[in-house]
Order: structure tokens, then C-alpha cells, then sequence
């Protein structure tokens, strides 16, 4: 029963990396791109979250 709930830790914490780093790294990547503005920026941002969310 412990066994699961190591498991259960260490796959948390990657998830919550997964998520960090991609937050990191697309954030500053998507905003400078030429014809991204910020509306359309912002929208990226809801449509990822819903997706990491959801799984």
C-alpha cells in the first residue's frame, strides 16, 4: 500500500513539471511570435489549460 502512494508522489510531481515547463516555455515562445497579438495569444493559453486540465 505504500509502494502506491510513492507511485502516486512521483507521478504528481511530474505531471506538475510537464505543466510548469510547458508554461515556461511557450509563454515567452508564442508572444513573439510576428502575428500573434494578445487576444489571439490569450486564447492559446485557455485552449492549452483546458486540455491539461481535462487529462
Amino acid at each position: 500500500m505504500m509502494a502506491i502512494g510513492k507511485y502516486m508522489v512521483v507521478i504528481t510531481f511530474i505531471w506538475v513539471g510537464f505543466i510548469l515547463g510547458i508554461s515556461f516555455m511557450e509563454a515567452p515562445l508564442k508572444f513573439r511570435a510576428p502575428l500573434v497579438d494578445l487576444r489571439i495569444g490569450l486564447s492559446i493559453v485557455d485552449v492549452l489549460y483546458s486540455i491539461h486540465l481535462t487529462k
